[in-house]
């Protein structure tokens, strides 16, 4: 009633129990989603019945893959898979920082299939690299949406029309079938749950001298680098808070790949100690 007075308190939520995987590996993902440090892996052994031997928690899946190509492909084999129990199966996308180019609702007219896509190609000493290579055939091949092994393109969210539309802004994204093939963002995947998400993290997260470096200059996300009144800049939180949220969409898995070499190297290595 106008008028009364209530006394108020503040709650400061600490932990979320939306990753279903030991204390060892919440603090890892925890500390690499806030550009602390990369330790090693953690091996998750999951969580058994003392009497009848099965699994009461799967053990979390921390995976760092040499290809965007393979990481895809392995999502993409989670989300086809039936989910039972606690395995964790089915619900799985791709996600990305946002590092490619997107503007919803206009054409691409830079790309031959009309779409913003997540682009890399494989040079010849096997680094990858943002976009095409010179003379490489481009565009998202709906026919073949695996692509070729030294190349990656895949479109944005809300990008395949089916049919005459595309998916409704109104849909959940990640529920989509069709969207399988496309690559979320924190725009359509921040407050859902997958079983398994696949990060691919652009370059606009580097690894240098031991370190977590944000490069906003790398970064396409403008609202998220733009100063605020002409001077004030977010963008090292705001980066941080984007890669918070792609790490930490996944339940039961989380697989891995970036774009920069260093941090590539450095998640390779904390994942074989």
């Amino acid at each position: 009633m106008w008028g009364d007075h209530y006394l108020l308190s503040r709650i400061c939520l600490h932990r979320q129990f939306r990753i279903a995987a030991d204390d060892a590996t919440i603090r890892w993902i925890d500390d690499f989603a806030d550009g602390k440090r990369i330790g090693r892996i953690p091996q998750d052994i999951g969580e058994k019945n003392r009497e009848t031997g099965e699994y009461v928690r799967e053990p979390f899946e921390i995976r760092v893959f040499d290809s965007p190509v393979e990481l895809f492909k392995a999502i993409k084999e989670k989300a086809y898979l039936k989910a039972s129990g606690v395995d964790g199966c089915g619900l799985s996308r791709v996600v990305a920082t946002y590092d490619w180019e997107y503007k919803g609702g206009k054409i691409n007219d830079s790309s031959p299939d009309g779409l913003w896509n997540v682009e890399l190609h494989r040079d010849a000493q096997g680094v990858w690299r943002m976009g095409a290579a010179q003379g490489m055939p481009r565009g998202y091949d709906a026919f073949n949406p695996d692509g070729r092994a030294d190349y990656f393109c895949h479109p944005w969210n809300y990008e395949i029309k089916v049919g005459d539309k595309g998916l409704s802004l109104d849909a959940v994204w990640a529920e989509s079938p069709h969207t399988l093939n496309e690559v979320g963002s924190t725009f359509s995947i921040q407050g859902f749950d997958l079983n398994y998400v696949g990060v691919i993290i652009g370059p606009s997260v580097t690894y240098r001298e031991g370190k977590i470096v944000f490069n906003e200059k790398a970064s396409c996300n403008k609202r998220a680098v733009s100063k605020r009144n002409g001077s004030i800049s977010y963008a090292q939180s705001n980066l941080r808070n984007e890669l918070n949220v792609l790490l930490k969409r996944g339940v039961h898995g989380l697989y891995l790949f970036a774009v920069d070499p260093e941090l590539q190297a450095a998640l390779k290595e904390a994942a074989s100690k």
